[in-house]
């Protein structure tokens, strides 16, 4: 999956995470879980840290990455050029 938003500006990079915050309140709804609790945050907090190099959270980046193995990836872009096809053309956002 790739998802692109139009531009580095503000009224673009806020609706993205408007738009994930929607996904993210839905989806924990849908699954009976409260998305928005304080340990919920918080270890996800920790994951984030632990997968940009933090020192002394190897065990938990090892960890996090074994459980989500295999899983299908997802790709974001914030403005840019767009990737070139073979034809030279530019790539239209794709599925």
């Amino acid at each position: 999956m790739r998802i692109e938003i139009g531009g580095r500006d503000e009224e673009h990079v806020g609706a993205f995470l408007h738009f994930w915050e929607w996904v993210t309140a839905v989806v924990g709804e849908i699954g009976g879980v409260d998305s928005f609790n304080q340990p919920g945050v918080e270890e996800g907090k920790k994951i984030a840290r632990a997968l940009m190099g933090e020192k002394g959270s190897e065990g938990l980046k090892a960890g996090f990455l074994e459980a989500t193995a295999g899983r299908t990836q997802a790709e974001i872009r914030i403005g840019g050029p767009r990737p070139r096809t073979a034809g030279g053309r530019a790539a239209r956002g794709g599925r």
